[in-house]
Parts: C-alpha cells; sequence; structure tokens
C-alpha cells in the first residue's frame, strides 16, 4: 500500500463503488490540515476529506487534531 493511504478509509457505497475519504488530508505525506494535505488527497483520488474542527473561545473552528 502506498504510504500516502495509511491514512484513508475506504467505504462502500450502495452501488459497490468505494468511497475514499481522507482523514485531516494526506497527513502522511503533507502536514495535516493544510491546503498542500487536502490538494494532495485531492490529487490521489480521495472522494471526501474529512477535517477534525473545533471550536476556539471566540467561536472560530479551528480545523486541528485533538486527541
Amino acid at each position: 500500500m502506498d504510504r500516502g493511504l495509511a491514512c484513508v478509509h475506504p467505504f462502500v457505497r450502495a452501488n459497490g463503488k468505494v468511497q475514499v475519504i481522507a482523514h485531516r488530508g494526506a497527513s502522511a505525506l503533507r502536514p495535516e490540515h493544510t491546503l498542500a494535505a487536502y490538494q494532495k488527497a485531492i490529487e490521489d483520488g480521495a472522494d471526501f476529506i474529512e477535517p477534525d474542527l473545533v471550536m476556539s473561545r471566540d467561536g472560530v473552528l479551528v480545523a486541528r487534531h485533538e486527541c
């Protein structure tokens, strides 16, 4: 498996085609939650990008991984 696909999870659609959802973009190849990671995921064929969003105290959504 391509190292860049390590963070990509497949889901199967009703028609049998696999949907590829890139969690935090192509974070194995680019810094997670960056435009570069999102662009790489799109270039590699991801159907969706799933960011982790948290809200700051002033109500601004920020993409970051929070454990």
